[in-house]
């Protein structure tokens, strides 16, 4: 939790899955509102304030078929970073393998507090995701899901493309094509480079002043 509530103040982009939305969501709640005792009932340690439950489906007291798993649909409620990464879908689908959720009793609290929990399940009660990125943080976006199931060389996985590319300081100029034409965008990398140097000799540039580009697809 420490490395979490580093990246949210000092704005290094961060993409939180599963365990690591659980965990978002727990620093959150100790660091902003102020529950200093928050935890998940998956820990030992008596609380106050277990804003991280076992999920109905989950019976402790018997083993075998006790985790949400499979393709799961979710719906967004809110435009972000993270919905334009899914081509402004108001529903997506993605696999899920976990046995604890966010406890509903906290999420009117922790959204007055400023987390933005952006799509939940059908009925609204399953926190699915949320995304702090804006003017204020380049990319801070936690899914309860597992978007690596689903990930392809050619079809990168949205949550993970947009912490790649906001690592990159590219994501803005990549969500600012149309979803349609996003096959056809072309990141821009910069480099100081001695003109003198001619060390790259195989890598096509596009000369400006004081600097080179070099065009890579992503498909």
């Amino acid at each position: 939790m420490m490395a979490i509530k580093w990246c949210r103040e000092k704005k290094i982009p961060m993409l939180a899955v599963c365990l690591g939305f659980q965990l978002a969501v727990i620093e959150y709640a100790r660091n902003v509102v102020g529950l200093t005792d928050a935890k998940s009932g998956e820990s030992p340690e008596i609380s106050n304030n277990v804003v991280v439950i076992d999920m109905p489906e989950h019976n402790q007291g018997q083993l075998g078929g006790t985790m949400l798993l499979g393709s799961r649909s979710f719906n967004f409620n809110q435009e972000c970073k993270l919905k334009e990464l899914y081509g402004n879908k108001d529903v997506a689908k993605e696999r899920h393998r976990h046995r604890y959720e966010v406890n509903p009793d906290y999420v009117t609290r922790l959204t007055k507090a400023g987390m933005r929990f952006v799509a939940s399940n059908d009925d609204g009660t399953r926190m699915e995701a949320f995304d702090l990125s804006g003017p204020d943080h380049p990319y801070f976006v936690g899914v309860q899901y597992h978007p690596e199931y689903l990930t392809r060389p050619l079809t990168p996985s949205p949550p993970y493309l947009g912490l790649l590319l906001a690592c990159l300081d590219q994501l803005d100029s990549y969500l600012s094509f149309p979803v349609d034409k996003r096959k056809k965008w072309r990141l821009q990398t910069r480099r100081d480079y001695d003109e003198s140097d001619d060390s790259d000799d195989d890598i096509d540039e596009e000369e400006t002043v004081g600097t080179s580009h070099v065009s890579v697809e992503i498909a």
